[in-house]
């Protein structure tokens, strides 16, 4: 899960779409400035990328069911909303030619990585061992 946060917040830096606007030009935008300049979702992804990076982190050392369910939903909310942008971008608009580009791609394929890895993540489980001593005083271990 942690490379796959990774991927989450890379995605949100790297160029999203290149949009080909009548009277415009070309434009490039990424998650942190769209085409008109304004703020996009990239700081909502790298959000959800740290909320996932976090699991995994968390994950090496414990792999409770509350940390799968973490990175479950990080991961279930990035692959969502990279489908949500990717559908945005590509939907036809007037005088407008849009050409999806790599940011939501990264965006997607962590997402769906992280949420592999939360379904394959097993319960970390101690074993418990009961120390004894015999008449003999010696000590060791059962169980």
């Amino acid at each position: 899960m942690l490379l796959s946060g990774a991927a989450i917040v890379t995605g949100s830096f790297l160029p999203w779409v290149r949009a080909e606007i009548r009277g415009h030009g070309v434009r490039v935008g990424t998650g942190w400035e769209n085409v008109a300049g304004d703020v996009a979702h990239g700081p909502w992804f790298v959000l959800i990328g740290a909320v996932v990076v976090f699991a995994g982190l968390f994950a090496l050392l414990s792999r409770s069911w509350k940390v799968r369910w973490l990175g479950a939903v990080g991961a279930l909310a990035a692959t969502v909303l990279a489908v949500t942008e990717m559908l945005d971008i590509t939907s036809p608009g007037r005088g407008v030619t849009t050409h999806l580009l790599a940011g939501p791609w990264v965006m997607l394929a962590g997402g769906l990585v992280a949420l592999l890895g939360a379904a394959l993540m097993r319960e970390r489980r101690v074993q418990r061992r009961a120390i004894v001593s015999d008449s003999t005083g010696a000590v060791g271990a059962v169980g």
